[in-house]
């Protein structure tokens, strides 16, 4: 089991001060947790009007595994949002595009949901 702890951070601004915490079965599966979530991630700091660019995430992954002599392994390190290749689309948008974008990817979840 992996833990994923999770912390968005703009310039000297974190925007959750408790982080988020996420169970995942494998490290694979929790850092394309972070892909996908892209454009949530980004949503705070365009939400505050911050530079989307200057967006970076703080990640603690803790590995269970009893096998190891102290039952865990945990990697913590800071990425540059930039540096993320499913993120680099969303800094070309203008403010106005960004905001559209997710009005729409919030009005197609709630169909989604209703659909289901």
């Amino acid at each position: 089991m992996v833990i994923l702890s999770l912390n968005i951070i703009n310039g000297n601004t974190v925007f959750n001060n408790i982080p988020m915490t996420f169970p995942f079965e494998n490290r694979k599966e929790s850092l394309d947790f972070i892909r996908e979530q892209a454009l949530n991630i980004l949503n705070w700091p365009s939400d505050n009007r911050y530079v989307l660019s200057k967006t970076l995430i703080g990640i603690n992954i803790i590995d269970i595994d009893p096998t190891k002599e102290d039952g865990f392994w945990q990697w913590e390190f800071v990425l540059s949002c930039k540096n993320i290749r499913e993120f680099q689309p969303y800094f070309k948008l203008t403010r106005e595009e960004f905001i559209s974008l997710k009005k729409e990817r919030d009005r197609d979840s709630k169909i989604d949901s209703i659909l289901e």
